[in-house]
């Protein structure tokens, strides 16, 4: 709250923080600047969406429970997590077409089945938002939504596999 008297957000110096990391991660020799993966869990995921959206030095990501919109938890009487705000995002999308600016780079999206943030109805939604970005680029392929039986943690099973494909030596 601090930050937004500021005319800040948290999640925009998290996001400043992040692209900092990149830019010295890239001076460094045992570096592959070539090479560049973002994974996160929920907040983690989010800052994970953000970057690779803006950032095309990402070249893959895996983003874990964080297909959740801010449209629908406006109508959530629980609201949302206050570090993830986005002052007037809603004017002009959500988290689908900050998702959809990775097109047409790699990204797998993770979502548990028993996650109780996420509100029912609204992934299908969103993904379907996100995947048609994929599409227009020829690349639907570089979108897979990986479901699994679980709640709001990590998973992994696709993940793995296409981090390793995405960031080999070529």
């Amino acid at each position: 709250m601090r930050l937004m008297y500021l005319g800040r957000t948290l999640i925009g110096e998290n996001l400043r923080d992040a692209q900092w990391a990149l830019d010295y991660a890239a001076t460094r020799p045992d570096a592959r600047a070539d090479r560049i993966g973002g994974v996160g869990l929920s907040y983690g995921g989010r800052m994970t969406m953000l970057v690779t959206a803006l950032d095309s030095r990402v070249r893959v990501a895996v983003i874990s429970s964080a297909l959740n919109g801010f449209q629908e938890r406006a109508r959530n009487p629980r609201g949302a997590c206050g570090a993830q705000v986005i002052p007037g995002l809603l004017e002009f999308g959500d988290t689908p077409e900050i998702g959809a600016l990775i097109a047409p780079r790699p990204a797998v999206w993770e979502a548990g089945r028993r996650d109780a943030l996420m509100v029912p109805g609204w992934l299908e939604k969103a993904s379907e938002r996100i995947r048609s970005a994929y599409v227009a680029a020829g690349r639907d392929q570089n979108f897979p939504l990986h479901r699994f039986d679980g709640g709001h943690e990590w998973n992994g099973q696709t993940a793995r596999a296409l981090l390793a494909r995405e960031l080999k030596e070529r």
